[in-house]
């Protein structure tokens, strides 16, 4: 802050002494009377030249209500001597020059407007003039390019990774840090979101296009042609294309539709490698999703030989992060507080965040140009500043409104892999649907966004408002926070599965196949806080369990008609079978009857029978006994007669021989 602006602050008693306001301003005008002296003669100097040496002095003792650091105050005081020195040695009266004490109240205010921090937001070309410390990362990306036509900024959470290139690399290209980088064609940055190609050509739609029709036939020839990229760009500008991906990770966390993925990557892939003209793809990419690109092994090779690493700033840099904005502005901190603050965060890579956060709260509390050790062991230093701003904001809140704060930040994150949670976006209009007074939800809202604990994106209308946490700093350093995510951490897990679902089902053109069934439906209609789109994704849901139940019920109706016909056929049927068996009972009785009758007849028969075969077998036993007697006599008669004859022969012979 030059003298002229800061003696305008002066009050109007002390026209008469306007004092050094900073001891740089006293140490230049000390130099500027040694130049003077040296174009006068020694021992001959002139009275106007002693007048402006006693002006000087009288001055730099007014000075020290100014000056409060103990270094700047003893060297001060030797000018004084010096001066006062002098004039005892030239013969002139020397004044007791004495540095006046150090009075805070006269230091000059300094204007809300003029605030050389910024909080949880990240660094971009908007706030480049207080973006410090990072000079070596930005040199060794800005080489990268050279070589390298993908380059990624890996680091944690919470590293710059995104200040880095937004504040630091993109600037100082466009200024043409890089041969022809200042005529390169630069897109805005873009973020992948859970529509990665619909992101993209966002990020490519030229003024004045309708958005819906150029968005859905961008899409549309991402998917069909892996070159659509580098032909719309090269359609564009005959520069090379510079284009930014900030939060890369989420192309793989956020969207679930592996065909829109993989066209994306590809899409990139193919800009990259051609080789008309030097087109580069600058990313940034947390550490911890590294290993998500192991399912594209040819991007995962040009992404390795791209990469820089994001890593924790020294203590040096750290220095240049906290004073020189301060300085830029006249803005001063009690001796050692600066030091106090570096050690607190030095080597920790994921603290940027919180160490600008705590330089933003303790501007907010300065006293005049001053920041005091007072104010920053109030706010709990930079570990407990976040937490104790989100306490006391949370703890003035009446008790509805302490419910829509908790309503409203777990909204905004949503589980990622393992026991991470992450910071959604999602537009103001989804924060009135839980069914809470949209009063109440804008200034619970307001008051958020006035603490910087959320970030506000303007859009088309005040309900398309993009809402998001600040940082994902809160996420992991508000214990309050943490706790009730723990509580919800089920809950949100379901809550977001019923987003992606919905996502995913207009995404394939509604199909009936991927609605709601079962618990998923019963749990889905439970919400009350749901989009548009999942509203009618879960309407849709119903219809189609009603509709499914009602052809349910009618298939059961139909069997229940069907079952009532066949137990009336099978009545009737078994009536008929009673009727038939007592037919064939009758039938079997008879046809016993008229066996037993047919046998009886037969067994008389047969008696008859044996009796007549016995009197015929008597006949015949008597006729064969009659025969057998009869040849039995015959053969007696026989034997007789031939007894007889031989006998008769015998005698004829006898008789002969006689």
């Amino acid at each position: 802050m030059s003298d002229q602006n800061l003696d305008a602050n002066m009050d109007a008693t002390d026209e008469a002494v306007i004092p050094f306001m900073s001891f740089v301003s006293f140490r230049d005008t000390h130099q500027e009377l040694q130049k003077k002296r040296r174009k006068e003669t020694k021992g001959q100097e002139s009275d106007q030249f002693w007048e402006e040496v006693l002006v000087f002095l009288e001055r730099g003792e007014a000075a020290g209500a100014f000056l409060d650091n103990d270094e700047d105050r003893a060297a001060a005081q030797n000018l004084l001597d010096y001066w006062q020195n002098q004039l005892f040695h030239a013969n002139r009266d020397a004044p007791d020059a004495l540095l006046a004490d150090f009075d805070p109240m006269l230091q000059p205010e300094i204007p809300d407007s003029r605030c050389p921090y910024i909080g949880l937001h990240a660094f971009d070309a908007n706030n480049e003039h207080l973006f410090y410390g990072r000079d070596q990362l930005i040199n060794q990306i800005l080489n990268q390019i050279l070589v390298s036509r993908m380059v990624t900024a890996v680091g944690s959470s919470g590293s710059g990774k995104s200040s880095v290139v937004l504040a630091g690399v993109i600037p100082r290209l466009k200024n043409g840090e890089l041969p022809g980088s200042a005529l390169w064609h630069y897109y805005p940055t873009m973020v992948p979101g859970s529509v990665p190609l619909t992101n993209l050509a966002l990020t490519l739609m030229p003024e004045g296009a309708d958005k819906s029709e150029w968005v859905n036939e961008q899409t549309a020839l991402f998917q069909e042609n892996p070159e659509h990229l580098t032909r719309l760009i090269e359609s564009q500008t005959d520069e090379p294309g510079i284009l930014v991906i900030d939060q890369f990770e989420e192309a793989f966390t956020l969207c679930h539709d592996e065909a829109e993925r993989d066209a994306f990557l590809e899409n990139l892939l193919n800009l990259i490698r051609t080789r008309e003209t030097r087109h580069v793809v600058i990313l940034t990419m947390r550490v911890d999703y590294e290993s998500y690109l192991n399912k594209t092994p040819l991007f995962q090779s040009l992404y390795e030989q791209g990469l820089v690493r994001v890593t924790a700033m020294s203590g040096a840099e750290l220095r240049e992060a906290i004073e020189n904005p301060a300085n830029a502005v006249g803005l001063k901190f009690e001796e050692g507080l600066v030091d106090a603050l570096i050690r607190e965060i030095v080597g920790e890579p994921a603290a940027l965040p919180l160490l600008q956060f705590t330089l933003l709260q303790l501007w907010d509390d300065r006293e005049r140009n001053r920041v005091t050790w007072e104010a920053y062991r109030r706010l709990g230093g930079v570990t407990q500043a976040l937490a104790n701003t989100a306490d006391n904001l949370y703890l003035s809140l009446l008790p509805e409104e302490q419910v829509t704060v908790k309503r409203i930040l777990l909204r905004l994150v949503r589980p990622s892999a393992g026991l991470e949670f992450t910071r959604a976006r999602i537009p103001r209009r989804m924060l009135y649907e839980a069914g809470e007074a949209p009063d109440r939800v804008d200034r619970v809202l307001d008051r958020l966004i006035e603490a910087r604990l959320v970030q506000s994106t303007t859009g088309v209308t005040r309900d398309d408002d993009q809402i998001e946490v600040a940082h994902e700093a809160l996420v992991r350093n508000w214990p309050r926070l943490v706790e009730w995510l723990e509580d919800e951490r089920v809950t949100l897990r379901h809550r977001l599965r019923l987003s992606r679902l919905a996502e995913d089902w207009d995404a394939r053109d509604r199909d009936e196949a991927m609605l709601l069934r079962g618990s998923m439906l019963q749990e889905a209609r439970q919400y009350q806080d749901l989009s548009p789109l999942e509203k009618e994704f879960v309407d849709a849901s119903k219809e189609m369990a009603n509709k499914e139940e009602q052809e349910k019920e009618a298939a059961r109706q139909r069997e229940l008609t069907q079952a009532r016909q066949l137990a009336a056929e099978q009545q009737k049927a078994a009536r008929r079978l009673r009727w038939l068996s007592m037919a064939l009972l009758v039938i079997m009785a008879l046809v016993i009857l008229s066996v037993i009758f047919i046998v009886r007849q037969s067994n008389k028969a047969k008696v008859a029978s044996e009796e007549k075969a016995a009197a015929l077998a008597i006949i015949a036993t008597a006729n064969v006994e009659r025969i057998i007697e009869q040849t039995k006599n015959a053969q007696l008669a026989s034997e007789s007669t031939a007894q007889a004859a031989k006998s008769e022969v015998n005698i004829a012979t006898a008789t002969a021989a006689a």
